[in-house]
């Protein structure tokens, strides 16, 4: 992707076409965010591209930069600047009568908001986006919208239900062959299991997502998979794999990655206290 999506953001640039070059430019910002973990190029790239969008009519192309600006946020653990940025794609969402992108906003925001343990806050965001996306049709929306709501469940120590929304959202993103966001699901459902005392089942589903990610090169859903197994290696007393796992979650976490550098060394840390 990015020989292709730096050749087309120069054809682009060449034709005067804005709303390429804008992808293109946003395309760049979410690869150097998960594939190369480089905050600052990231945010550059994400504010390039709304600068070239900024007179673009075209919705999904503004709500893409806005999303992906949104994720730099979040990443640098900034969760203000984050939903600053998600709210001007919910507008532009709102403006465009769009309601699959809507659903994707509004899920953002929840998730935001989850992020900080605003649970009460937290739950007509999750209400509103299922209805979005049952308005929309959208099956990407509806997986995003149970995402979402198995995260409001598993704060809450609602097992059952947080493993129902994960299950059926897993299903979707199958139906979509959207690798990442399976892997994510496998996280998801891992956590579970883990709170639950199955630790078996939790290693088998982290290990899962890790064959899924590598290949891709993702770092940012990698490392959390690798800090979640080592962590649950530590408790079932694979103390040397523990290590070698949580050694490969710190050469994995980007930098600048600041909630997964420290999950990542907390996970040492277990292992540590194990050995």
């Amino acid at each position: 992707v990015p020989p292709e999506m730096t050749a087309v953001r120069a054809a682009a640039r060449e034709a005067g076409e804005k709303k390429i070059e804008g992808r293109a430019l946003t395309a760049l910002g979410e690869l150097a965010l998960y594939r190369d973990a480089d905050v600052s190029r990231s945010r550059k790239l994400a504010d390039e591209a709304l600068e070239v969008l900024a007179d673009v009519e075209h919705p999904d192309t503004r709500f893409e930069a806005f999303i992906t600006r949104s994720l730099v946020g979040g990443w640098v653990g900034d969760f203000d600047e984050s939903e600053r940025f998600q709210q001007m794609a919910l507008k532009v969402a709102r403006d465009s009568g769009r309601k699959d992108l809507e659903t994707k906003a509004v899920e953002a925001i929840a998730l935001s908001r989850l992020h900080r343990l605003d649970v009460e806050e937290a739950r007509p965001l999750v209400d509103r986006a299922l209805e979005l996306a049952e308005e929309s049709g959208s099956v990407q929306a509806r997986a995003q919208a149970l995402t979402a709501l198995g995260m409001y469940h598993k704060i809450r120590d609602e097992l059952d239900e947080a493993e129902a929304a994960n299950r059926e959202a897993l299903e979707l993103y199958r139906e979509l062959d959207n690798g990442v966001a399976v892997a994510a699901m496998f996280k998801s459902l891992g956590r579970i299991a883990h709170a639950r005392g199955d630790l078996s089942a939790a290693e088998i589903l982290h290990r899962d997502a890790i064959k899924i990610l590598k290949p891709l090169g993702e770092r940012g859903h990698l490392c959390e998979n690798q800090r979640m197994l080592a962590q649950i290696l530590a408790e079932r007393g694979k103390l040397d794999e523990a290590e070698r796992v949580a050694l490969q979650a710190r050469e994995t976490v980007g930098r600048e990655d600041a909630v997964s550098q420290l999950t990542t060394a907390m996970a040492l840390g277990v292992v540590r206290a194990g050995q």
